[in-house]
Parts: C-alpha cells; structure tokens; sequence
C-alpha cells in the first residue's frame, strides 16, 4: 500500500497519462501517496477536469495529490525550444522548499541538497540553489550556482537557453524530493491505521 508516482520530461508525460487513466475515479486512488509530475505543463483547471478526485498537494503532508514544478532562473527568456503547451492555462506549482502552492518565497536553507548522477561525486550537495517562489505556475529560482554537467547535458542546456533549469529541476531538489515522499508514505501509513 502507498505508492508514490514519480515522472521527469517524457516519464512526466507518461505518469499523467496513468493518474488520469488508471488511478483516477479507481480504487488504486486511495493508495496513491502523491504523483510527483516534475517538469509538467499539468494545469490546475486541467487536473481537475480530468482526475476530479486527485486535486493538487496544498501543503507537505497533503495525499492522493500531485506536485509538479517548472523551474526557470529570474533571467530567463523563452527560446524557440519551449515546451509545448497545448493548455495554455496556469500550471500546478508546488514549490519543492516548502512543499506549497501559495506563491510565497521560500528561503534557499530550506534546500537540503541537490544530487547530480552524472558527477563523480554524487553526495547531496547543498548551496546550489537560492530561494524559490511560484510565480504564474513557474518555479522561478533566484539563483542556480555551478552544477555538474557532462557533455549531452552542456548541450541540451545550451539549446534550452539561460535560466532554463528543466534539465535540472529534479536534480537540484533532490533531497527534499526523497524527504517528502517518505513523510508523506508515512502520512498515509498512519491514516490507514
């Protein structure tokens, strides 16, 4: 029982397709914990038309919601390389510091550490990121320092363009990412009992 969904890009894509296909309106909707949608264009009017009973996670030990972010730096510009957006109403965002939607600026402490697979040293690594607010359904993040990329993440960050941390945006987070799951599996391990 109590089973996170996690997706990022094209895994992103795919999660959505089963919350709304095979959880939604199932019994397997009470054993979702949270579908972590990182990198979605997922809207909140979307959501609710399409999955009426999974909402979006309000706050951090919300369940049988969903929490999804687009990250972006305060300078970024879009490029012809932008996501798709076939729905062009706001986007879920959940800001991955405190773990709520409100908007508010969340302070860059709040950060437990970011985990690069692609680098030698894949110990979590804290400082990287500034503070983080949800501006317009975008995670727009103050600061982003050096991070680790090998050579196919240099270039797609090349195409991407400056301050567009998609490629990123599961990564920097990571350890907070992995501290929610388990609090919110452990939510729903005391609520079942």
């Amino acid at each position: 029982m109590g089973n996170p969904t996690h997706g990022l890009i094209q895994g992103t894509v795919m999660a959505e397709r089963l919350l709304y296909d095979a959880i939604s309106g199932t019994p397997f909707r009470d054993q979702l914990v949270a579908a972590y949608l990182i990198g979605s264009a997922i809207t909140v009017d979307g959501l609710r038309e399409r999955a009426p009973d999974i909402p979006a996670c309000r706050v951090p030990d919300d369940l049988h919601c969903v929490v999804a972010w687009n990250a972006r730096g305060t300078l970024y510009a879009p490029s012809d390389f932008e996501m798709h957006r076939s729905d062009p109403r706001e986007r879920i965002c959940t800001n991955p510091l405190s773990w709520r939607t409100d908007g508010a600026l969340a302070p860059a402490a709040l950060n437990l550490g970011a985990v690069f697979l692609e680098s030698d040293d894949r110990a979590p690594r804290r400082g990287l990121v500034g503070d983080a607010q949800c501006v317009d359904g975008t995670l727009v993040l103050h600061h982003v320092g050096a991070v680790p990329r090998d050579l196919p993440s240099r270039i797609l960050d090349r195409v991407l363009g400056d301050g567009n941390d998609h490629a990123i945006e599961y990564q920097i987070f990571f350890m907070n990412i992995r501290e929610n799951a388990d609090a919110r599996l452990a939510a729903l391990l005391s609520s079942s009992r």
